[in-house]
């Protein structure tokens, strides 16, 4: 299996900050406020630890786990002047962990990264509604699947 060795400490910092980077892109996608952005933090925290748990031989999910843990500050929205480009920027930065990740793993390695990421994503969009504090309402606003999409077909290259 690859491991850590496989990677530059940049490579793999990059990669362990996949999951932080598709949990912001969703908080950021409704636009909505702190109790809602929580609750979805909280939402995609949780998914990950229980999908990382479906692989406990993969080294990289396992990192993410380290990743997702650390204050590390996310590359591409240093400069933002909008959400969107927060967005983008972390979903640019996501594209590029993701092509480095793809190049040093096998396929099987690569697909169970796919799923635990791309399942941390639907559980943050899906953690909240648009009703008042995140209740009721519609469940993925037109803003989050977009981002789903976004970081599916990512991952999906």
């Amino acid at each position: 299996m690859t491991g850590k060795d496989q990677f530059t400490e940049e490579e793999w910092t990059a990669i362990m900050l996949l999951p932080i980077q598709v949990i912001s892109a969703g908080t950021f996608a409704d636009g909505r406020k702190l109790i809602s952005s929580v609750r979805e933090m909280a939402a995609g925290a949780k998914a990950l630890s229980e999908l990382s748990a479906r692989y406990p031989d993969n080294a990289i999910v396992a990192g993410f786990q380290e990743g997702a843990s650390g204050t590390h500050k996310l590359p591409g929205a240093e400069h933002a002047k909008s959400t969107e480009d927060v967005i983008n920027g972390l979903l640019a930065e996501t594209e590029k962990a993701w092509a480095i990740l793809r190049s040093k793993t096998t396929d099987e390695e690569a697909a169970q990264c796919r799923e635990v990421l791309i399942g941390v994503e639907t559980a943050v969009v899906s953690a909240t509604g648009s009703g008042m504090l995140g209740f009721g309402g519609e469940k993925v606003s037109a803003a989050e699947q977009s981002v789903l999409d976004r970081v599916t077909a990512i991952l999906s290259a």
